[in-house]
């Protein structure tokens, strides 16, 4: 679930999803394993260790999650061209919060992966990796230490809605 994003602009606000807490209690009442995620525009330590404070403080605080917690970076603008900027961002955020007892982990495209983030910097965190194909069965190869879940496309459909969809490697639940 999206737990929130920072905007755009100069000030970049920092902003709760306003989905997030009732896609919340609807997972959990269902018995849905439920991890989130947090869209971030940081290019430092510093702003990737704000979000995360904001994050926790807004929407993780006395929740459960069965997944793992993830930073989302793919900002063409603030992000794109500062690579150790990114991933110290990533480094930030992550610290932050599995020192609150989390999983945490960084979701962005196979190309800012291979070409926009320093992954060597990463060990100690999940990856999710988007890489869309046409079908579920050719997985990515990847020029990094291995991912755990992958999202494969943006055309699933549950309910009548399009939706994103992703396959986990690890049981992360258990």
């Amino acid at each position: 679930l999206r737990g929130g994003y920072s905007t755009y602009g100069v000030i970049r606000k920092k902003m709760i999803d306003v989905a997030f807490e009732k896609f919340y209690q609807q997972a959990k009442a269902i018995g849905f394993p439920v991890g989130a995620y947090w869209f971030s525009t940081a290019k430092t330590y510093t702003e990737g260790e704000a979000e995360a404070k904001f994050f926790y403080k807004n929407c993780l605080q006395g929740k459960q999650f069965e997944m793992p917690v993830y930073i989302d970076v793919e900002d063409e603008h603030w992000q794109a061209k500062d690579k150790k900027g990114v991933t110290d961002a990533i480094i930030g955020f992550c610290e932050y919060l599995e020192g609150k007892g989390f999983y945490v982990g960084v979701y962005a495209s196979l190309s800012w992966f291979n070409t926009r983030i320093d992954v060597s910097r990463l060990k100690n965190y999940t990856k999710w990796v988007a890489k869309w194909v046409t079908s579920a069965n050719s997985k990515p190869s990847v020029s990094f230490s291995a991912f755990d879940m992958w999202q494969y496309t943006d055309s699933g459909k549950i309910a009548g809605h399009t939706v994103d969809i992703d396959d986990a490697f690890i049981d992360f639940p258990s």
